[in-house]
């Protein structure tokens, strides 16, 4: 089943609605984005709260032809919020000649008619485009007028009503002398009137929190508007973003029928999809590295039976590298692709391992008895397995008629395994590359150089001490290229149908850790969530270091400050959440961490379990671009937030142990067989205190678990 793009557009003013945005952005879209990954659909929400360049907005006049036309590439999708405000009413001056030809029917509706209301008509009720029809799929959310009554501050009550002139074009402030917010509530009641006989429109209530800050208008008439900002969304007692969510899940479903997530048998068809969702999401935007592509396809054509090690520093695009030629089909024979730690299945070498092998045995390379053995026995028969599934790909290939000349060896298997060094567990089970390759086959893996390698050598994760003399290296190169910095910037935000300005391109460029791809997505997915234009070059101005790690410290910052203006308590409950994560040993399991989270921390709280549970998952999601999070555990996607979170909470490793521990501990009071939970127990309690090792071995279920998980050396190394 091919990828397909889902582009959901979000209207609405934009001063008086960044409360109601930013609850789609930061929470229901990366659960909506996880559900449709499943799918096989990539999630691309439209928040032009900015995204039109000044050269377009102001020069060019281009703001109403660009939101018209961004609509158009989201159908049959649109998502719209109306509150007590029409916003800003462009006039002729105001839009490029060019425009009206590209849009004979938007005419009419000028000099008396807001941007929000040209993109709902445009969307709805008659578009301005010939040959255009309306969206198939639309739902209008009206804020319940009582909210804005809770505004007891005059100054701040005004930005939230149709009165003054202080709403933004797209991307921008009104230009002087720009038309009011054209006629007040009595206009804007009966445009909602009328949209409301053509679709589904929902009221919703807010709750008015005085002593928030709104950040977005810090920047707008001089911070006048800043102060309080609405929260508590909800529509009938429940939260907005789940009316949303329920919506959107039906209409996306309805519209792409065929797209069903795949279901888990002997065949692993799951862990595979999980994969494969993985590899596509790691392939957002790629900047063709020519030298690089060369030397890995060169060879894989020809390996000699010696492996291919590809080295470079954290984000420098190891992955999406790999990921590209995958996905392009670029590589020789049959070809089966895993990264490491992102997934159940790849935790560890021989699970990565078992997950190839069951993937071949599907392919019909090799029989599943060849397999029915202990996953500690899986590197030693690796080789020879490899050897029969690619006797068996040669036979098929010459019994189809597409026998090659193998004068100079054809590659009939190849085997990608990106990240071996986010792999867990013991030494014993990640080395799973074979000193020797069997004709036929080529096998690459990827692997982190620098501070990083260093990093696995002390934790005795893999490293390069551990692999084969055999295998071959290649270092892949940070990004110096400008041209293709600035092509990564300019494509990222065009994704999301976005455009920045020059100067803003230039800032961004002049970062100091520019050069590496993973450190821009990280500055560029900040950017993409900011609500403000007016501060966006404030935004940039932020220290965002000179590496991913010091990149993503001052993301992590960020969150945290967030967190805590909306609740203290949910500050501590991120912090604690992400401390337990940045010391696991391959991610924090869903199953009673928020039972653990409660006890350590909020025990006297009139938190519930549940409450505890949301809170967790709604934070997960905000962080999505940067973890890993399947049906069983949660992790950091990159290493570079894991080292950025010990970072900034070094003092906190023995409480994350203990935390770790006991969650750990309390899977085994209800699953004693739980071989997973028992060496995750053991792991962080030999990293505890002795006094702690003690007190939990004193159980002699929780030792015979242990035990039986093959954890004896830790054990003694515990007593």
């Amino acid at each position: 089943m091919k990828w397909e793009n889902v582009y959901i557009f979000i209207s609405s003013t934009f001063n008086d609605m960044h409360a109601e945005r930013d609850i789609l952005i930061k929470r229901a879209f990366p659960e909506l984005r996880e559900w449709c990954a499943k799918r096989k659909l990539r999630l691309i929400d439209i928040d032009l709260r900015w995204g039109v360049s000044e050269e377009d907005a102001r020069e060019n006049r281009k703001a109403v032809e660009i939101c018209l036309n961004n609509i158009d590439r989201c159908r049959p999708f649109f998502l719209f919020f109306l509150g007590q405000r029409r916003g800003w009413v462009p006039g002729i001056n105001d839009i490029n000649p060019a425009t009206l030809e590209a849009f004979p029917g938007l005419k009419p509706y000028i000099g008396t008619t807001s941007v929000t209301e040209m993109e709902i008509i445009h969307a709805l009720l008659e578009p301005m485009r010939e040959g255009v029809l309306p969206v198939r799929h639309i739902r209008g959310y009206f804020r319940d007028p009582a909210c804005v009554q809770e505004i007891t501050d005059e100054t701040v009550r005004e930005l939230y009503v149709s009165t003054g002139n202080t709403e933004k074009e797209p991307g921008r402030e009104k230009p002087d002398g720009a038309e009011p917010d054209g006629e007040p509530a009595n206009s804007l009641e009966a445009f909602k009137a009328k949209i409301a006989g053509q679709c589904r429109c929902v009221l919703y209530q807010a709750d008015w929190a005085p002593d928030r800050i709104s950040h977005e208008l810090e920047s707008v008439a001089g911070g006048i508007y800043k102060q309080g900002r609405f929260e508590h969304f909800r529509v009938g007692g429940e939260p907005l973003e789940a009316d949303v969510l329920q919506w959107l899940r039906a209409e996306i479903a309805a519209e792409y029928p065929e797209h069903m997530p795949a279901e888990d048998g002997q065949d692993g068809a799951a862990e595979i999809d999980e994969q494969e969702t993985a590899i596509f999401q790691a392939y957002d935007v790629y900047i063709p590295r020519r030298e690089a592509e060369d030397a890995v396809l060169g060879y894989a054509a020809d390996p000699g039976n010696r492996c291919l090690v590809l080295r470079a520093d954290p984000g420098s695009g190891k992955t999406s590298l790999l990921s590209h030629l995958y996905l392009t089909k670029k590589f020789p024979g049959k070809v089966y692709m895993r990264l490491a730690g992102t997934t159940a299945g790849s935790m560890t070498g021989t699970a990565v391992l078992r997950s190839i092998l069951t993937q071949m045995c599907a392919d019909g390379l090799i029989d599943e008895k060849e397999i029915a053995h202990p996953d500690h026995e899986l590197p030693f028969l690796f080789p020879e397995l490899l050897r029969t599934a690619a006797l068996t790909a040669a036979n098929e290939n010459a019994a189809a008629g597409t026998e090659a000349e193998t004068d100079n060896v054809t590659t009939l298997i190849t085997v990608i395994v990106d990240g071996i060094n986010q792999f867990k567990g013991t030494a014993e089970e990640n080395r799973i590359i074979p000193a020797q390759l069997p004709d036929g086959v080529s096998m690459i893996v990827s692997t982190v150089s620098g501070e990083e390698a260093e990093k696995a050598e002390e934790t005795k994760e893999v490293n390069e001490a551990q692999l084969p003399d055999s295998v071959l290296f290649h270092d892949l190169s940070a990004m110096t290229s400008e041209e293709d910095r600035r092509t990564l910037i300019t494509e990222y935000m065009d994704m999301f149908l976005k455009n920045l300005d020059e100067e803003q391109i230039r800032k961004i460029l002049a970062m100091p850790g520019s050069s590496n791809p993973l450190y821009l997505k990280i500055v560029l997915h900040e950017l993409r969530q900011f609500g403000s234009f007016d501060a966006l070059m404030e935004k940039l101005s932020e220290d965002y270091g000179k590496t991913p790690r010091e990149a993503a410290c001052e993301v992590l910052r960020r969150i945290f400050r967030e967190a805590k203006e909306r609740s203290p308590r949910e500050e501590q409950l991120l912090i604690r959440f992400l401390m337990m994560m940045a010391w696991s040993n391959g991610g924090v399991p869903r199953t009673y961490s928020a039972e653990v989270l409660k006890k350590a921390a909020f025990r006297e709280d009139d938190f519930t379990q549940k409450d505890l549970e949301d809170l967790m998952m709604g934070m997960a999601r905000e962080l999505a671009p940067y973890l890993s999070y399947g049906e069983e555990a949660m992790d950091f996607r990159y290493e570079s937030f894991r080292l950025a979170m010990q970072d900034l909470l070094g003092g906190s490793e023995g409480e994350a142990r203990l935390m770790l521990g006991q969650l750990y501990l309390r899977i085994l009071t209800e699953r004693v067989e739980d071989q997973r939970a028992a060496q995750q127990l053991c792991w962080q309690i030999v990293r505890k205190d002795e006094e702690t090792a003690v007190s939990v071995f004193g159980n002699a279920n929780i030792m015979l678990a242990v035990l039986k998980a093959g954890a004896a050396e830790d054990v003694a190394e515990a007593m």
